[in-house]
């Protein structure tokens, strides 16, 4: 269906979740559609009735009740036969199923593709055109477009960055002028303690002055929905999610990532360790910069291209890898919240490096790492646990054997090592190692054991093989 025939077509989108709402009818509207939204069950049939729905978006939360709410559809002389597709989590219960005597013809899960929405939805109104007329209810076309949207819009303060940029200046002079210089250092140290001014420093090094344009709980709101509005709606700023003591940014230009930072993060994800994995810097160099890096406020990359430790090219491919593998495990966090502050101008040294990398492109990847993670997992359940070769299992691993890959890591499964200490010794990134790990389990090449007690084998592989 082209842009123009959508035009022509009405949407009525039913969602409980205001920031969820604005992801897909952004992505709806600007297909061509035209889309009328509400955010609770007791108005969506009167809604129904009068914008006379080419189609139903209905999103599986429990205060909308779902069910019930297509079998009032389906009993309305006027709309019944009106397609409703469902969009649901795959923890929801009951989200799946196309159940066409309630007029659920499809559903898709959250995340999804806005290409995959489209698709359903095109999909889904091409079905019910073919249907003979009597078997459709009336849709007469409309003149007017009504649109409504539940909730305020968040707060749009524009982040008050003079503001707390004056604070931090006028503390520091005041120090200054009524200090004598041997007590200068020792009065600062105690006044950048203080909770207001270390939270206005951490602000303007983070861009997060103000009021944040959005604002969320991961478990409510999933990161890949909010990555998604944020690059439809081409918005500048940063993201920063938190779960634990980690957190995550990612700054984004007119909608495009552009740099990906983390604190709180596994070893793995820092620029350091990357650069090593992909052999652009040697451990011992590595080290002696760090040793020799104490007491600099330089940022690591430009201090290790001026040094002449990698070229810009290189640094630019690790920071591209060290930017996808952290959005690719934010992905995997399902607790937290996340806070988006506005930025019309970003710092420079975020505009520096401009890697190309579209939201589309991470969050395909970052799905397909997302469910194989889920499978690794069932396999095995922790890194504290200990794979064992199985005897004639390089027979299970086919006719060509292993792959280099493979190789190595079988080669350093000695019944002694655990999980954690062969990604320790390979040196890869930890889902590369335990990707192999599963498919040497789901080869029945090597089996999993528990740590060894005492008394006990070291190759005593406890309970079933899991695969």
């Amino acid at each position: 269906m082209n842009q123009a025939s959508a035009a022509t077509r009405t949407l009525l989108l039913v969602d409980a979740t205001a920031t969820s709402a604005r992801v897909t009818e952004s992505v709806l509207t600007q297909a061509g559609y035209r889309v009328v939204t509400v955010g609770e069950r007791g108005a969506a049939l009167a809604k129904a009735h009068e914008s006379h729905p080419d189609l139903v978006v209905l999103d599986y939360h429990p205060s909308l009740g779902c069910h019930e709410l297509c079998h009032e559809l389906a009993l309305d002389a006027t709309l019944a036969g009106t397609p409703v597709v469902l969009m649901s989590t795959r923890a929801d219960e009951g989200g799946d199923p196309a159940l066409p005597e309630t007029g659920i013809v499809d559903h898709i899960h959250k995340p999804f593709a806005p290409e995959a929405l489209l698709a359903m939805v095109e999909h889904a109104i091409a079905r019910r055109d073919a249907l003979p007329s009597w078997r459709r209810a009336t849709t007469p076309q409309r003149d007017t477009y009504a649109e409504t949207r539940d909730g305020e819009e968040q707060g749009r303060a524009e982040p008050s960055e003079a503001g707390a940029a004056m604070r931090l200046a006028t503390a520091i002079s005041d120090v200054v002028a009524k200090s004598e210089r041997a007590k200068l250092s020792t009065q600062l140290a105690t006044l950048f303690t203080g909770e207001t001014l270390i939270g206005d420093l951490r602000a303007l090094m983070r861009g997060r002055v103000g009021a944040p344009a959005l604002a969320g709980d991961l478990a409510q709101l999933s990161i890949a929905e909010v990555l998604q509005m944020l690059s439809l709606q081409r918005q500048s700023g940063v993201l920063t999610a938190v779960h634990g003591t980690a957190s995550v940014s990612i700054a984004f230009k007119d909608g495009a990532v552009r740099l990906v930072t983390g604190e709180g993060v596994g070893r793995e994800f820092l620029l350091g360790t990357i650069l090593v994995r992909e052999k652009l810097m040697q451990p011992s160099d590595l080290d002696l910069f760090l040793h020799n890096r104490d007491g600099t406020t330089q940022r690591l990359g430009s201090q290790i291209v001026r040094l002449g430790y990698v070229s810009q090219p290189d640094l630019e491919r690790a920071l591209r890898h060290q930017s996808s593998e952290l959005v690719y495990e934010l992905l995997r966090w399902s607790r937290g919240h996340f806070e988006f502050y506005r930025r019309a101008t970003l710092p420079d040294e975020v505009l520096e490096f401009d890697f190309g990398i579209t939201t589309d492109e991470l969050l395909m990847e970052g799905y397909r790492r997302v469910d194989e993670w889920r499978l690794i997992e069932g396999a095995i359940p922790t890194f504290s646990l200990v794979p064992v070769r199985l005897t004639g299992g390089l027979e299970h691993a086919g006719p060509d054997g292993l792959n280099a890959e493979e190789r190595a890591v079988y080669d350093t499964v000695d019944g002694v090592r655990r999980v954690h200490d062969i990604m320790e010794q390979i040196g890869r990134s930890t889902f590369a190692v335990a990707s192999v790990l599963y498919r040497l389990v789901s080869a029945h090449v090597i089996g999993i054991s528990r740590p060894p007690v005492r008394g006990e084998r070291h190759d005593t592989v406890v309970g079933p093989v899991l695969t």
